[in-house]
């Protein structure tokens, strides 16, 4: 007993939170008095430590995600410590499908969505996404090469706020990439961090570590799961019993639809609010 209670207090700061040490993550289950290691990405591989031999052993492993899967739903998803670059590259590359969560911060004025934690995902396909921009509006080779060296927050920008009025959509376009540069600290929507999400789900809310300022989430407040190359959630306070707090637009609508404790398939470009 004096053992458990030492190895305890010894991870104390990572009781059911993640607590960055040196370049990995530790997760301290107290109810199952299990510790969880989470090697970052682009590995982005999760351990159990075996405190009796001294020993990391892996539970999940991205290469292999739909084993032990299971293992999310009572672990919080860990934060991804690579740049929303990296993450988007992980995920093109990825052999199964991926789900990235592109966490917003809102205009000046909207801080009730701001604190809510605004998350729109961005999907696996920005790169046949950005082709049929290009084919669409038919924009110079030239100007297309600008378009491709953006970053990856740029082009979804560009691909959320670019609709020229008239013809010369390539010079439109040009212009409007030169503006976004000038301009990128006063954009409309500034991104703050991604979650990537792989195709065994997880649950994510306040005890995921990018979320965790967000006051007025609940601890595991959303479960994210995978079928068929689909993305769904489901709101967890409704399973509870409670009102929904999880609430989801499509792209083009500015209604937002409460997520019941039932899944709700998530389309590209689908806004997700979590909070009151």
């Amino acid at each position: 007993e004096k053992e458990i209670k030492d190895f305890l207090a010894a991870f104390a700061g990572a009781r059911d939170k993640w607590m960055k040490k040196d370049r990995r993550w530790f997760y301290l289950h107290t109810e199952l008095q299990t510790l969880y290691t989470w090697e970052p990405l682009p590995a982005g591989n999760l351990y159990i430590f075996d405190r009796v031999n001294d020993v990391l052993h892996p539970v999940w492993m991205s290469a292999q995600p739909e084993v032990n899967a299971h293992v999310w739903t009572f672990v919080p998803l860990p934060p991804q410590t690579g740049t929303a670059e990296q993450a988007a590259a992980a995920a093109r590359s990825s052999e199964v499908p991926v789900l990235l969560l592109h966490m917003m911060k809102e205009p000046e004025g909207q801080a009730s969505a701001a604190q809510s934690g605004v998350i729109q995902s961005s999907g696996n396909t920005l790169p046949g996404r950005i082709d049929a921009f290009l084919k669409k509006w038919e924009i110079h080779p030239n100007v297309m090469d600008r378009m491709r060296a953006l970053s990856v927050d740029q082009k979804e920008y560009v691909l959320r706020k670019f609709n020229p009025q008239s013809t010369g959509a390539s010079q439109a376009l040009a212009n409007f990439i030169k503006v976004l540069k000038q301009n990128e600290a006063r954009t409309e929507i500034k991104p703050d961090k991604m979650i990537r999400v792989d195709a065994c789900g997880g649950v994510i809310g306040k005890l995921t570590p990018d979320l965790s300022h967000h006051e007025d989430m609940e601890d595991l407040h959303m479960q994210v799961a995978s079928e068929d190359g689909r993305f769904y959630i489901a709101d967890n306070s409704t399973a509870c019993g409670g009102p929904s707090k999880t609430f989801v637009k499509a792209a083009d609508d500015d209604l937002w639809e409460a997520v019941s404790a039932e899944w709700c398939q998530l389309l590209n470009k689908d806004t997700i609010r979590l909070g009151d």
